[in-house]
């Protein structure tokens, strides 16, 4: 019977017993050379697999949902608006910190639609007043909500034990993102795998 594998994320981080996870990755390189087809989220992921296997992938391209009316309306600041929609958890808590504090800095403001809330955030170090909260909310409310933005905020996690992760997932956010239009403010390692998408021809 063929079958399609799809990959969307390093899947290995959460094993943290070596032996386990060494027999787990022979099985899963085994069924990855004898699919019909492998599909993969990232280059990296790509390269990173053909090399374990000799089996060569077909990166997914980051598609959005179905077309859908955006209405932008708003009118023209004297300071940047960056939006941001996904989890802030670890070491991506830090990192927003600091992007808040170096955009009021700059005189600009964010605005997120996260898992935190604003006294978390402050909790955990930050000064600025120069953002505002939300919760989740639909993918397509999302849409319509960004599309006031200037630019988006994407950001990765740079700590060490995480690299591998970096290299080959990619945030799920792009497709989202993608139909916005706006700049992306890509705050990642130069290795992860949405700088390489971000740096290649017509991104």
């Amino acid at each position: 019977l063929a079958y399609v594998l799809m990959i969307h994320d390093d899947w290995t981080i959460s094993l943290t017993i070596e032996s386990i996870k060494n027999k787990l990755l022979d099985r899963f390189y085994s069924i990855y050379k004898t699919a019909a087809e492998c599909f993969c989220m990232s280059d990296n992921m790509v390269e990173y697999y053909e090399k374990h296997t000799g089996r060569k992938g077909v990166v997914l391209p980051p598609l959005g949902q179905e077309p859908v009316t955006l209405n932008q309306d708003r009118r023209r600041t004297q300071f940047l608006q960056m939006g941001y929609g996904g989890s802030l958890h670890g070491n991506y808590v830090n990192n927003f910190i600091n992007t808040c504090h170096a955009l009021d800095r700059l005189g600009g403001k964010m605005t997120a639609y996260t898992n935190v809330s604003l006294e978390h955030l402050k909790g955990a170090g930050l000064k600025s007043d120069n953002i505002e909260i939300n919760g989740f909310v639909s993918s397509k409310e999302l849409l319509q909500r960004l599309i006031n933005m200037d630019a988006l905020y994407l950001p990765m996690d740079f700590s060490e034990e995480r690299k591998l992760n970096m290299i080959l997932a990619f945030p799920s956010k792009v497709p989202d993102y993608v139909m916005l239009k706006k700049p992306f403010f890509v705050h990642a390692p130069v290795y992860s795998s949405v700088v390489k998408w971000a740096s290649s021809p017509g991104h």
